[in-house]
């Protein structure tokens, strides 16, 4: 199964394919949501296929993988609250995670 790309970004900001403002075909506006990649895509509208945004043939660049993780991130970014479970650290696991001077910074701003 190919799964393929219903966002672009444009004008800065990422859109569905279903946006009212995307119109079917190539166009310089509409852009690749990969940083690395940028380049310029088709929007693929049409009644066989599920609508999505395509490459020129031959790109090696999917941009899928960009775009799944800015909606996810828009999608944190407006919920009213996050629900994260619950962990247990031993301490012992905290201090190979940090640095000691981040530990001893921490140490003086809570004795003050």
């Amino acid at each position: 199964m190919n799964i393929k790309n219903p966002y672009t970004i444009l004008n800065g900001k990422l859109v569905d394919i279903n946006d009212d403002r995307i119109k079917s075909g190539y166009s310089e506006d509409y852009k690749c949501p990969d940083k690395n990649c940028c380049q310029s895509l088709t929007a693929r509208k049409g009644k066989i296929k599920a609508n999505h945004f395509a490459h020129k043939s031959g790109s090696k660049c999917f941009g899928l993988e960009s775009a799944l993780h800015l909606k996810s991130k828009d999608i944190i970014e407006n919920l009213d609250k996050l629900f994260v479970p619950g962990y247990r650290v031993r301490a012992y696991n905290i201090f190979k995670l940090f640095d000691k001077e981040i530990f001893e910074l921490e140490k003086k701003s809570n004795t003050h």
